[in-house]
């Protein structure tokens, strides 16, 4: 879709054309409502001109696949929307993004993109498809470093490719595998109602739109290590604590007597 204007978004400040590499701070502040407000909502008014607006999770970037919503001459456009949340445990940082099979948006994919999302994954999924079917990367693409911009040739050699860039999907259907992993703390919001309605002459020509959240989800998602090293080394001191009356320094002890000191041993035996 090229360059968009986003409102309250937390990674997008690394996502810009002319921006620099620079290291993501994940401490950054977040946009948040609470129980306490009856509503929580934006708006728009007084556009100059027709507009098509996603709605999405501030850690995260619109898709062009994508639900979107417009607004015409003359239209406003009301969109409510319920969500649900996921968050993490701290322990869940101990593990490796494949054990979690999730990935935090300080732990980017490679080094030309500072911040991870889902969709800024299959983003440099579809980078690494241009690059591979027509040698160069969209101008609109961030942090180009030494790929090479497409020119004329070059977007006129991704049109002929756009579905399965679009769709990430080969001709006969097969999905591409972008190996994207789903992200550790999300919000995923779903559409509760969504209304327009039109103004004819002599009401002044206006283009509006809003959207909120009026319902709030009772449930949160989390999460969390369910059995960590610690809990192995409880179990296993107490399995052999049962059955064999010892614990695990004294199997750290059997260790030690097998190899450290039998080296010492052999070793002083020999220069003897």
């Amino acid at each position: 879709m090229g360059i968009c204007y986003t409102f309250s978004g937390t990674i997008t400040n690394y996502l810009t054309p002319n921006s620099k590499l620079q290291n993501i701070n994940s401490n950054s502040p977040t946009p948040s409502c609470n129980f306490l407000n009856s509503l929580c909502y934006a708006r728009a008014e007084y556009l100059p001109r027709s507009v098509l607006y996603y709605v999405h999770y501030p850690k995260e970037v619109p898709n062009i696949v994508d639900k979107y919503y417009s607004v015409q001459e003359n239209m406003e456009r009301d969109t409510t929307f319920t969500f649900w949340e996921m968050t993490s445990a701290p322990e869940l940082r101990r593990l490796s993004p494949s054990q979690r099979r999730c990935r935090f948006m300080d732990e980017p994919m490679d080094n030309t993109i500072p911040v991870y999302s889902y969709n800024v994954c299959r983003m440099i999924c579809r980078r690494n498809l241009a690059l591979k079917m027509c040698k160069c990367t969209p101008h609109f693409y961030p942090y180009p470093g030494t790929m090479k911009v497409c020119n004329i040739e070059g977007l006129h050699c991704l049109s002929m490719h756009s579905n399965m860039l679009i769709t990430l999907e080969k001709n006969d259907g097969t999905p591409i595998d972008c190996n994207c992993q789903m992200q550790c703390e999300e919000v995923k919001l779903f559409l509760d109602r969504n209304s327009k309605r039109t103004w004819a002459y002599p009401v002044p020509w206006d283009i509006r739109y809003r959207w909120a959240v009026d319902k709030y989800s009772k449930t949160r998602l989390r999460r969390d290590v369910i059995y960590s090293f610690e809990d192995l080394l409880v179990s296993l001191g107490g399995t052999a604590s049962f059955f064999l009356g010892c614990s695990v320094l004294s199997f750290i002890e059997i260790g030690y007597y097998l190899t450290l000191r039998l080296y010492w041993f052999v070793n002083r035996k020999h220069n003897d």
